[in-house]
């Protein structure tokens, strides 16, 4: 798997993390504070390795 084939699996999964804090499964408050939660928890670990994948990628450029 390519730079090309990272960086599209990198969006994919930002896009999916986005959709599911956008969305909350259950209609109850504090699942949608859970959910919420959960996504923005996912969304930062994705952007530390996104950073990191860039850094990685400016090394070896």
């Amino acid at each position: 798997m390519g730079v090309r084939g990272v960086s599209q699996l990198s969006v994919f999964i930002i896009i999916l993390f986005t959709i599911v804090a956008a969305n909350p499964v259950s209609n109850r408050p504090e699942d949608h504070l859970l959910a919420n939660q959960i996504s923005s928890v996912g969304i930062n670990q994705e952007l530390v390795i996104l950073s990191s994948l860039a850094d990685l990628l400016l090394l070896t450029a």
